[in-house]
């Protein structure tokens, strides 16, 4: 599938295809059970995905880590009092599971993560993504590669 617009390509970020710009931002998945469809309703956010240097300023909505965990919330986290990872909130922690960068580490992104050998992880830096868009997402260009139920979505071509 490609249209005028080059919005499809080597990628498998969520667009909405249809004219009459609805809510049905969508993508062809990579793991389908037997009873579910292709394909896949996305729910992109309405995030700012720039940051600079290390991603102390990073506000963005990534939730993944380099090792494929998804990151717990910073709000009730049972390692959050572990004042060697986060020496200072300067307002980057919260109701949310985003990777952060506020104890400002050299290595980048991070968040807490549970069930594992360690509590703590990396993240990829993200994209740089522009992740506006308005109405039902008919000009979205973001980078969100998931669908609301969580399946990862294919590369378009």
């Amino acid at each position: 599938m490609t249209d005028a617009k080059g919005t499809t390509g080597g990628h498998n970020y969520c667009r909405n295809f249809n004219p009459a710009g609805d809510s049905t931002m969508t993508c062809y998945t990579t793991e389908n059970p037997p009873d579910k469809p292709d394909w896949g309703y996305c729910d992109a956010k309405k995030c700012d995905e720039s940051y600079s240097g290390n991603g102390y300023d990073y506000r963005g909505c990534k939730s993944t880590t380099v090792s494929g965990k998804t990151c717990i919330p910073w709000v009730g986290n049972p390692y959050l009092a572990d004042a060697t990872r986060v020496s200072d909130d300067a307002g980057t922690t919260g109701h949310h599971n985003f990777c952060r960068n506020p104890s400002n580490d050299a290595g980048g992104l991070w968040c807490y993560v549970t069930g594992h050998t360690y509590v703590w992880d990396w993240c990829d830096m993200p994209k740089k993504c522009d992740e506006s868009y308005t109405g039902g997402g008919s000009n979205y260009r973001g980078c969100q590669t998931k669908t609301k139920s969580g399946r990862l979505c294919k590369a378009w071509n």
